[in-house]
């Protein structure tokens, strides 16, 4: 769904909604024979659901506005100001558990996938308290010589959703009628949020597996700016 819409004399609003599946054949390459069909899964695209927004309000005060249009002082310190913001929330995409260990080097480089042992792989809780066991651990085993593996290449998990939020406030003054100034103060990742990465999925090391260890994103960034246009 999308929609723009002009809510009042100064406010536009615009935002998107999208809910999707992505799913396709999982394929094992053989270095000496063409990809083989192994499994249909969830594509590593699959974002079910996708939500941005922008806005933008043009303050009502100063020349041509509801207040203070008639006093020069305060036009000239309350007149042209806007604020502007975008928002995005994702959620994640599903997750890939993987093997160090290959023994399958005698069917010509045939990979292998994580043997799935019949414990869920979800875990339950917020972002912050899953950090360090987003997936469960005893829902895979490494898969022994000779042999695939029966997990899909896609798990019905998936990776900590995006949340973000970039805001803008700023101020234009005309110079003789040619000349535009405008001056801004942003704010990138206006709430702080951290965005943590997906966790390590290999099985074959335990130590790690499933504990996110970095983040995606940067701090709340401000900066200050000027423009001319003529």
């Amino acid at each position: 769904m999308k929609g723009t819409r002009k809510l009042t004399a100064g406010l536009t609003l615009n935002a998107t909604f999208t809910w999707s599946r992505a799913e396709g054949m999982n394929t094992v390459q053989n270095y000496d024979a063409p990809i083989v069909p192994q499994a249909w899964a969830r594509l590593g695209s699959d974002q079910p659901d996708s939500f941005s927004m922008v806005f933008t309000y043009q303050l009502p005060f100063g020349k041509g506005q509801h207040f203070l249009s008639g006093n020069k002082i305060a036009n000239a310190l309350a007149g042209g100001w806007s604020i502007q913001s975008q928002s995005l929330i994702h959620s994640g995409t599903p997750l890939a558990v993987t093997q160090g260990t290959n023994s399958n080097t005698g069917c010509n480089g045939c990979s292998q996938l994580p043997t799935a042992t019949g414990v869920s792989a979800q875990t339950s809780g917020s972002v912050d308290s899953r950090i360090y066991g987003w997936v469960n651990p005893a829902a895979f085993t490494v898969t022994p010589a000779y042999a695939f593996g029966n997990v899909s290449s896609r798990l019905n998990v998936y990776s900590p959703p995006l949340f973000n939020i970039d805001a803008s406030l700023f101020k234009t003054v005309t110079i003789k009628e040619h000349y535009k100034f405008q001056f801004r103060a942003e704010a990138l990742n206006l709430t702080n949020t951290v965005l943590f990465a997906s966790p390590t999925l290999n099985v074959s090391s335990p130590s790690t597996f499933g504990i996110i260890t970095s983040q995606t994103n940067f701090p709340r960034l401000l900066q200050l700016g000027g423009r001319i246009t003529f």
